[in-house]
């Protein structure tokens, strides 16, 4: 099965271009991130950081991993092994504080049927 591991920057969403490397923190660092189900292996020790105002893609065949990292970062799924942040919270232990300042939308929505 192939991986995530075709990422690609495509640019700065700040007109003025991103940060300086070593100013702030990156808004995602990731070390040596996994998950696994089972026998499966869906993220493999991946390691990255993205900093503010970096347009960054997930790209990959189905079953590479994207929706699992996506949902990792938003501290929905908890990693095997490794670790992340994103905007300075630990995903596993401030999952609440991260998911105050982020959405995530899953592809497959649904609303109860009660609901008005």
């Amino acid at each position: 099965m192939a991986g995530i591991g075709a990422m690609v920057t495509t640019g700065s969403a700040s007109p003025e271009g991103p940060p300086e490397s070593g100013s702030a923190d990156p808004t995602i660092r990731i070390r040596d991130l996994s998950r696994r189900y089972g026998e499966l292996t869906a993220v493999q020790d991946l390691s990255l950081e993205i900093s503010r105002g970096e347009i960054f893609g997930i790209v990959g065949p189905d079953g590479a991993g994207k929706t699992t990292l996506i949902q990792m970062l938003c501290g929905i799924l908890t990693p095997s092994a490794g670790s992340a942040s994103v905007l300075g919270f630990d995903t596993v232990r401030e999952a609440d504080r991260i998911a105050e300042r982020v959405g995530y939308m899953s592809q497959e929505f649904s609303l109860y049927g009660g609901l008005t």
